[in-house]
């Protein structure tokens, strides 16, 4: 038996802390959360994916943690997907080509690359030997709020994974965290992952929550 009665009461707020504006703009740092069951091959050799119990849905749980500003280590998740139900014309899933572009996205984020850019050094970073290289990689995000639903309270999401093409791109280094700073940013070359390095060496002489997004579904 344990016995509460006498523990000395918290003085500290029970309140959930507010939440991070709609459209707030702001570099984090990013990690994979540690409850993956699930491996997918094609992107990674670890069990880092989680997959629905209910249908095919297989996402990368991510966790953000913001760097700097008055949000600073403030965190969000997010389920980067990249299988579901729902099929293109092609007969692709849309989860998967959703979730690559979003791939794509970080990368250009965290290495300030024009989504444009097709010069050899770009190139090179976006070939990427595993998604674990983006375990530990620091990029620039949109952050939204998403209302709650079934009781649930509204939570942060993340919008979107921005680069040097947007105004509102924080580059790596740089300091401003805030609902839609005015101004552009000069990018900040991002270090490279060592897995990324030694690929391209090879190759030189290649929130918990997992609801699956209605467009996944249909």
């Amino acid at each position: 038996m344990i016995n509460l009665n006498d523990i000395p009461t918290s003085n500290g707020s029970s309140e959930a802390p507010t939440l991070m504006p709609d459209g707030t703009i702001a570099r984090a740092y990013m990690i994979f959360t540690s409850d993956g069951d699930t491996q997918m091959p094609e992107f990674s050799q670890s069990h880092v994916f989680r997959k629905s119990q209910n249908t095919s849905a297989i996402w990368l749980p991510l966790e953000l943690t913001v760097m700097g500003g008055q949000f600073d280590r403030r965190k969000v998740w997010h389920n980067l997907f990249v299988h579901g139900d729902a099929v293109d014309d092609d007969g692709v899933s849309k989860a998967r080509k959703v979730g690559l572009q979003t791939m794509r996205d970080i990368i250009n984020s965290a290495y300030s690359l024009s989504r444009n850019d097709v010069t050899p050094e770009a190139q090179a970073k976006r070939n990427i030997p595993s998604v674990d290289v983006l375990d530990g990689i620091e990029v620039c995000v949109v952050i939204g709020v998403e209302k709650g639903t079934n009781g649930y309270a509204d939570k942060n999401k993340v919008k979107a994974f921005i680069g040097p093409d947007s105004s509102d791109y924080i580059a790596g280094g740089a300091v401003g965290v805030g609902p839609n700073p005015s101004g552009v940013i000069a990018p900040a070359t991002a270090p490279m992952p060592q897995a990324v390095q030694s690929a391209m060496a090879a190759q030189a002489p290649q929130q918990a929550g997992g609801v699956t997004p209605a467009w996944a579904q249909k």
